[in-house]
């Protein structure tokens, strides 16, 4: 049955598909099972004289022997030897069945199981149910790790086990579930092969493994000693805009500006910045085009907060500035920089007037002389500058003849400032300086506003009459150290130029000559802003960059600053808590390898009194440094010698200190003894030392610490997961861990098990230097760095953390695709349904190696076949590029034309050179990319040259 999500089909979304699950048909009677996947003789083994596990065997039986030729027994755990020569076939034991077994075992039960797993091929382990009230016990969790290793070590042992977990299930349900779980998915095989269950609140569960790379980032960035991070823009700490990668429009970022509180000079003051104004300089500095200039932000607007001894302005007024470096939170600014703005008039208007009307007054009445009747030729009327100069020009009498880039920007310039339309021309070529001879019949104009560069510079140049002035801002050609035809200096002609931003180092005053006679046209109503104004938040700079990248733009740019805007912010790693210095904080195994490391992080995270417990004592060299450093610095260290095994030891302990020390607020396990052995040959006194102080030791902790601790952190093992061959002991310690991590969430207490590597420089593993060789060449690890294992207590430490939050967390472990990366065989493990979620991350198997905003084209190109198909992959992507920088649907890209028709200028082939040089390692020149035809041409071009391309084919040949 279909359920929709609305009544009609034209808003349908999505719809819920609903269905009743059917039981797998049984097998009919007389019909044998398959040889060689199940004998048809099945053994239950139970605990002797174990009256609940008899009483289940029996229900079971029963229900067994109606699916047909099931011959079915009963053998209890002591008889086991007795008949361990017979074909017990399948085996379903219910050695746990309402009692656990594995942390309980006595020497000779010990035995006898070795002996059960060892000569068995397929097992059904039923654990939890029966009549116990204690179900969800964490002693059932030493299971897991059990079994893990124990089919690494048998190649022939087939393990399923179930968990029953519901508390006061009748023993009928509790039967019913283990009977239809056996006959789904070990005599019908309808549940593929997995092989952990648990049933819970009436549900059969499966575990999985899922990566998280948000836990992954999260500690990587805890590591740094800065971080970026989305901060509102008034973050408490002063910032000023930096650009991570010149030629990147995407790596704005903001930082601390140190600059912020330093003494004022007499004549500076300090502005609480409101709004800035975007400039093509700052577009230039941001493409890394100007090696003059590294700073962005040349004017703004705000409010006075701090002023010099000598200055004649007062905190709280309200100004417009020419000020270089002016995306910051405060700008310090000379006072001859800076006017005071109209009360009525608005921080975003008075941001877009500093560079514009400066450059153009200072252009055409300082420097030109401008006088009424003067012809004057004005460059990009549309934009900011242009309409700046368009109305100074107007107001002195002046006939105006401007170019413009486009129709539409023409009937701009028409509408706003009517100029005629027969003194509008076009700048994409130079026919406009003919047009301008013949208007003013070969006398050319007396002043020249010039922001173009190449044919365009001289074809104004030629345009000037004698005594004229010709006045360069745009100042490209002079960077680019261009020539400049010297005769028309014979007709008494002068070339200037201005740099607004030399002024403002250098000349001051000459920025308030200019400057203020603006400002009391504006405010006299003479002058108006220029128009249109394109505003843009804090937040938007990428976007506002990009606008004036893609040459429509018109009128002036302003970025407006709101306290509470988000930005990307470069910002020192401080800690987000501290250690109360009047609680106590307790670490079993402090004085080990990891635990030592664990311990000097806490003293210097402002923890005073410490617990560390181990069975010995402060009396290795080792241990007495620790506490030698840890007094110098003012800690209050204890050392007592306690078996965290012994319940006894570790409650005395406990009373002791709770008497004479504050209150303990958190705990780190670390405990652990390793005996190694294959199961088949281990003792019971290495089973028995090893598992102690895991599973002993944790409930100690648990049982006798109070209640509604900051932390409770359990340093597990991975090998809880993949059972290590040889650690079967050790593997159930750890899993029981994980299990008494979620035995205390569902109590209400906080917990967490972290399923840890091997640590590279301390731990039991880092210390012997034969055990990092058997673990470099096993491969199932990889090593964890010490800064990350810091990073995990600080984020599992935390108090902050919520109950429940991650409750079990493995790091370092290998996945498939790492083997893979290594060329690597796929390890047992990672063949088992806990783990299929980590080799679906891999992307060669997915087909896609995108993520989010990231393109690996390494292992794209290893997917594709042909040099066709990687220049298809890159196409895309180009694409996808051109529409960002253009903000054009990708829809309305044809990319059979040249991109030099979709307005792709050389400042735009300075980005796409640097994006293939990094993500490609293609070395392509800005030529090539202006004039190489099509997006298939250019993209060939691109794959031809890039060393990964190169790299993944040699590969794949090989």
């Amino acid at each position: 049955m279909e359920i929709l999500d609305t009544e009609g089909r034209g808003c349908h979304v999505f719809s819920w598909l609903v269905s009743t699950a059917v039981d797998a048909t049984p097998l009919p009677s007389g019909i044998d099972l398959p040889q060689g996947s199940l004998n048809s003789k099945v053994t239950f083994i139970v605990l002797d004289s174990h009256a609940v596990q008899l009483t289940a065997a029996s229900l079971l039986k029963d229900k067994l022997g109606s699916l047909g030729h099931l011959n079915c027994n009963v053998v209890e755990l002591d008889d086991w030897l007795l008949e361990r020569d017979e074909n017990h076939g399948f085996v379903i034991s219910l050695l746990e069945f309402g009692k656990p077994l594995l942390p309980n075992l006595g020497s000779h039960s010990f035995r006898l199981l070795q002996q059960v797993l060892t000569h068995v091929d397929n097992i059904f382990w039923i654990k939890g149910g029966g009549e116990s009230l204690s179900a969800d016990s964490p002693e059932y969790g030493s299971t897991d790790g059990f079994m893990r290793t124990l089919q690494s070590e048998l190649n022939k042992l087939s393990v399923v086990t179930l968990w029953l977990q519901d508390l006061q299930k009748p023993m009928k349900a509790q039967i019913d579930t283990i009977f239809h779980l056996f006959k789904n998915r070990v005599l019908n095989n309808c549940l593929g092969h997995e092989s952990e269950y648990t049933e819970k609140d009436g549900l059969i569960h499966i575990g999985r493994l899922i990566g998280s790379p948000a836990s992954n980032q999260d500690l990587i960035e805890r590591t740094k000693p800065q971080q970026l991070k989305q901060k509102a823009f008034d973050c408490g700490s002063p910032l000023t805009l930096r650009i991570a990668s010149p030629g990147f429009l995407d790596s704005f970022y903001f930082a601390k500006d140190e600059s912020a509180n330093q003494t004022l000079g007499p004549t500076e003051i300090e502005i609480k910045v409101k709004a800035v104004g975007v400039n093509f300089l700052d577009l230039l500095t941001a493409l890394g085009r100007v090696d003059t200039h590294k700073t962005m932000g040349c004017e703004c607007a705000g409010v006075v907060t701090r002023v010099g001894s000598g200055s004649l302005f007062q905190p709280g007024d309200r100004v417009a500035a020419n000020k270089l470096d002016s995306f910051q939170t405060y700008c310090r600014s000379n006072e001859y920089c800076a006017v005071k703005i109209p009360d009525e008039m608005s921080f975003v208007t008075g941001a877009s007037l500093p560079i514009i009307f400066t450059t153009a007054y200072h252009s055409l009445v300082e420097v030109a002389r401008i006088e009424p009747g003067n012809k004057v030729l004005i460059h990009a009327g549309a934009g900011g500058t242009g309409g700046a100069a368009i109305q100074i020009a107007k107001h002195f009498g002046a006939e105006i003849f401007t170019t413009v880039g486009s129709r539409a920007k023409k009937e701009l310039v028409m509408e706003l400032y009517g100029i005629p339309k027969s003194h509008i021309f076009y700048s994409r070529n130079v026919s406009f300086a003919e047009e301008i001879m013949r208007k003013t019949r070969g006398k050319g104009v007396d002043i020249v506003l010039n922001s173009l560069s190449g044919k365009g510079l001289i074809s104004s140049w030629e345009c000037i009459a004698p005594f004229g002035h010709f006045v360069e801002i745009g100042k490209r050609d002079i960077h680019a150290h261009k020539d400049l035809p010297m005769f028309k200096f014979a007709q008494n002609v002068t070339f200037s130029t201005v740099d607004i931003a030399a002024m403002i180092n250098q000349r001051p005053q000459l920025i308030r000559k200019s400057f203020q006679p603006v400002m009391d046209l504006i405010r006299d109503g003479v002058l108006k802003p220029v128009a249109p104004l394109h505003l843009y938040k804090i937040s938007q700079l990428e976007d506002a960059f990009r606008y004036m990248q893609s040459g429509n733009n018109t009128g002036k740019i302003v970025i407006e600053v709101e306290p509470d805007d988000k930005v990307l912010t470069l910002l020192d790693t401080v800690p987000a808590w501290r250690f109360d210095s009047n609680h106590t904080y307790l670490i079993a195994g402090g004085l080990g390898g990891l635990g030592r490391v664990a311990t000097r992080w806490f003293a210097r995270r402002g923890a005073k009194n410490l617990i560390l417990l181990s069975r010995s004592g402060a009396k290795s060299q080792e241990a007495i440094k620790l506490v030698q450093e840890l007094t110098s610095q003012g800690v209050h260290v204890e050392t007592p010698c306690c078996d965290v095994s012994d319940a006894d030891s570790v409650a005395a302990v406990i009373s002791h200190y709770t008497e004479v020390m504050p209150p303990i607020k958190g705990c780190v396990q670390c405990s652990m003894v390793l005996k190694d052995s294959i199961f088949e040959n281990m003792t019971f006194e290495d089973w028995e030392t090893a598992i102690k102080p895991r599973i002993s030791g944790s409930w100690n902790l648990h049982t006798l610490l109070p209640d509604n601790m900051d932390f409770f952190l359990l340093l597990s093992s991975v090998g809880g997961l993949i059972g290590y061959a040889g650690q079967a002991n050790y593997a159930a310690g750890s899993t029981y861990m994980d299990a008494l991590a979620r035995y205390r969430i569902n109590h209400g207490q906080k917990a967490v098990s972290l399923d840890l590597g091997w640590m590279e420089s301390a731990g039991a593993i880092a210390e012997s230097e034969f055990l990092q060789k058997i673990m470099l060449a096993a491969g199932h690890t990889i090593p964890i760095p010490e800064a990350y294992f810091l990073s995990m207590l600080d984020k599992y430490c935390d108090p902050g953390l919520d109950v429940g939050a991650n409750v079990q967390v493995a790091f370092g472990l290998q996945t498939p695709a790492g083997r893979r990366a290594m060329d690597a065989e796929i390890l047992q493990w990672m063949t088992r349904d806990t783990f299929s979620h980590l080799d679906q991350n891999d992307s060669r198997d997915s087909g896609t190696a995108e993520t989010g905003t990231s393109i690996d084209y390494t292992s794209l190109f290893r997917t594709v076949g042909s040099i066709s198909e990687a220049v298809q992959v890159v196409m895309k992507s180009l694409v996808k590029k051109i529409s960002r920088a253009l903000l054009m649907p990708i829809e309305n890209i044809d990319t059979s034309r040249p991109l030099y028709e979709y307005g792709v200028d050389s400042l735009l082939a300075v980005e796409l050179r640097n994006w293939y040089s990094r993500e490609l390692g293609a070395d392509v020149a800005v030529f090539d990319i202006m004039g190489s035809g099509d997006f298939e041409a250019l993209c060939t071009l691109v794959v031809q040259r890039s060393a990964l391309w190169q790299h993944s084919s040699v590969k794949g040949a090989d």
